[in-house]
């Protein structure tokens, strides 16, 4: 028998394998339930989850009086730059250098972010798509899954497993993201 009081807490060192490496833990996905008036039924696919969050993710230009406000920045963004990689650089640097991380979880759409210069990971990251796609470049809106959160199930349809909002772009035949 052992005992121990007032044992420290593990400490993360800068190269300890990830925890889901080293732990057991259990992941579950309730695929429906019903509780009075609330239903909840998960995605049957990943083409299912995709088409119901892409407009959350993506399609949040704006409307009305603002809807050009993503346009005109891009336009000015762009303007004299004559390669595709000029126009990447130009809204990348323009992104990263003016939009400031936004922890509020407002839920801004894109001409807001410009506006307001904040948006979170994913208002920037799709901001950043939809410019350069009014810019004329290929791009697409991409989650990526991260090692440090474990195996990837890809029978498991969730968000939860891609915690990263990133953009991928083809210019000039190269694909960055």
């Amino acid at each position: 028998t052992c005992t121990a009081s007032n044992v420290p807490a593990v400490k993360n060192e800068p190269y300890d394998p990830y925890f889901k490496e080293i732990a057991k833990y259990l992941e579950f996905m309730v695929t429906s339930f019903e509780m009075g008036n609330a239903r909840y039924t998960a995605a049957k696919d990943w083409s299912d989850l995709i088409s119901r969050n892409r407009k959350s993710l993506t399609d949040r230009e704006g409307s009305g009086l603002f809807s050009s406000r993503v346009e005109k920045a891009t336009e000015d963004l762009t303007r004299g730059k004559s390669t595709q990689l000029e126009k990447l650089v130009a809204i990348l640097d323009y992104v990263q250098s003016n939009i400031e991380i936004a922890t509020d979880y407002e839920n801004r759409d894109f001409a807001d972010v410009l506006k307001d210069k904040k948006g979170d990971g994913y208002e920037m990251t799709g901001l950043t798509n939809m410019m350069l796609r009014k810019a004329g470049l290929t791009s697409d809106f991409v989650m990526v899954h991260s090692a440090q959160e474990g195996y990837f199930d890809p029978n498991y349809y969730s968000f939860d497993q891609l915690s990263i909002p990133a953009v991928d772009v083809k210019v000039d035949g190269r694909q960055y993201v």
